[in-house]
């Protein structure tokens, strides 16, 4: 299911101390997706790209510690996964909120928190970790992703007169 196109957000600088916050880490993440694909760095050509095999290639264009830049095979897997997890995050959430499925917490003393809908705080994670696996799956990702119909169902028509009916014993207006 296609995910709506989410720009990082670069453009946002001014907007507002919780935009900034949002922003700064989902643009160096779609940055390194457009570095790597050559795409507009949103979350759906990151969804896609790493579908095609390139999840790699956007990490290795991620800020990295000293200790990550000179870590090689499994252990520089290990050092990108919580990059590219936490660069899925930003745009995932961002796309939840637009869509009115997840709000922004703020608070006085702590970092704002994204305040997700029921049943989210565990598929979430698992579907981030889904995406950034050694053999990435992004599918339940984008189905967390797709839009909902967020609209009550229809109210089914009142019953006409003539097609009531009664439950129980003969009512009593019966002859």
């Amino acid at each position: 299911m296609p995910v709506q196109p989410l720009r990082g957000g670069c453009s946002a600088a001014g907007s507002g101390p919780l935009t900034d916050h949002v922003a700064a880490p989902t643009c160096r993440f779609g940055a390194g997706v457009g570095e790597a694909t050559g795409s507009d760095g949103s979350l759906t050509a990151a969804l896609d790209a790493i579908d095609a095999g390139a999840l790699w290639q956007i990490a290795d264009r991620l800020p990295k510690s000293d200790e990550a830049r000179a870590a090689t095979g499994r252990a520089a897997r290990e050092f990108a996964r919580p990059r590219l997890r936490a660069g899925l995050l930003q745009p995932a959430g961002g796309e939840l909120v637009r869509q009115g499925r997840a709000r922004w917490q703020l608070s006085r003393t702590d970092s704002a928190t994204l305040e997700l809908p029921e049943g989210y705080e565990e598929t979430l994670p698992a579907a981030l970790d889904a995406a950034v696996a050694d053999v990435p799956d992004t599918e339940p990702l984008r189905q967390l992703l797709a839009p909902q119909d967020l609209s009550p169902p229809p109210t089914p028509p009142s019953p006409s007169p003539s097609s009531s009916f009664w439950i129980g014993p003969e009512p009593p207006w019966h002859d």
